[in-house]
């Protein structure tokens, strides 16, 4: 893995009613379009998009959500460095649609696409979508760690070069290159699931998606460790961050740590930030209202460049994966 920049980021979902977003522009997606744009010119190396399956805090007409995924898809074209990472929730979605949307999702975007797992642990989502209880964190956390694995294989279905578009013999394919996935894994409500493939889309533009998890309140740490495990990317709260760091980079030693921060409440300290470099943090996802984005961006990078010594623009043609400091993603079933 190479060694990055201290990665800035900035989580930019508004919410309708809230955060002086009038609903209109939010469901018009104006609203995001514009933070996502703002992010970009201050130089973020991406924008976070949340998501959940309860219905909004909000009454009347502005109670629905957007699809982080589906904003994430949208905003690739409209923007030209600035890397999308969707929330996909794994409690009450389908494994494979989840492979094959974020697939679709990093070809879209050219590269420029993650995707962070999460399951949803709230009364409100599992009765919204009624399938299940409320689940809690240990076996919901298990499932998710269990999304990531048949994802990943998913992805790694279709080999790079299995779309030949062979007109002489009608072939689209090189079935060689296509690859049987037979997985079982169990659920949050301890039930088997099982997933068959190949994927029905490419391998992605990346080979993998960088894969985020955060560790929020609802869940102690210890309870994502199967996901932790098999993350490019965890995400941790500030006030925590130096003791967890240390437990993440010992689970898994080359994670890329961020520690998410209020920018609104707390202004970013420079002997802080380097006392999170100490312990392996690799850069800041900042929380802040979508019109306040750019300014705390702007403010983050006047505090980095003096810790780690970068001022560098991005490259517009830099995958997330470039712009993180990983590695070209193997293919586990390529000369297997």
């Amino acid at each position: 893995m190479s060694t990055p920049s201290f990665v800035i980021a900035a989580r930019i979902t508004p919410r309708p009613g809230i955060d002086r977003v009038d609903p209109a522009k939010y469901f018009s997606g104006a609203a995001v379009r514009q933070a996502a744009l703002d992010a970009e010119t201050a130089g973020a190396a991406f924008v976070l998009l949340d998501d959940d399956l309860d219905t909004a805090p909000a009454a009347g007409p502005a109670a629905g959500r957007l699809s982080a995924l589906q904003t994430a898809a949208w905003l690739g074209p409209q923007t030209s460095s600035i890397a999308v990472v969707p929330t996909l929730r794994t409690t009450h979605t389908e494994p494979f649609l989840m492979g094959t949307e974020s697939a679709s999702l990093d070809w879209a975007t050219h590269g420029r696409a993650g995707v962070l797992f999460a399951p949803s642990l709230g009364a409100d989502a599992a009765a919204n979508v009624g399938r299940r209880a409320t689940p809690s964190a240990d076996p919901a956390w298990a499932e998710t760690a269990d999304v990531i694995d048949v994802v990943r294989r998913l992805w790694d279905s279709w080999e790079a070069d299995a779309e030949i578009r062979d007109q002489a013999t009608g072939r689209f394919v090189d079935r060689s290159k296509l690859h049987y996935v037979d997985f079982s894994g169990t659920d949050s409500a301890s039930e088997e699931f099982t997933v068959k493939g190949p994927s029905i889309v490419p391998r992605p533009t990346q080979g993998h998606l960088p894969v985020f998890v955060e560790h929020t309140p609802d869940a102690p740490l210890e309870a994502l460790r199967g996901a932790v495990e098999q993350a490019d990317v965890v995400l941790l709260p500030a006030e925590s961050v130096g003791p967890e760091a240390v437990k993440v980079l010992d689970w898994n030693p080359s994670a890329c740590v961020l520690a998410v921060i209020d920018a609104d409440a707390d202004a970013l300290d420079p002997e802080i930030v380097a006392r999170w470099v100490q312990v392996g943090v690799s850069g800041v996802v900042l929380e802040t209202g979508p019109y306040d984005v750019e300014l705390a961006v702007r403010a983050a990078a006047g505090v980095v460049p003096e810790l780690v010594g970068t001022d560098e623009s991005p490259d517009e043609q830099s995958t997330l994966r470039a712009r993180l400091g990983l590695p070209p993603a193997e293919n586990r079933y390529a000369n297997a």
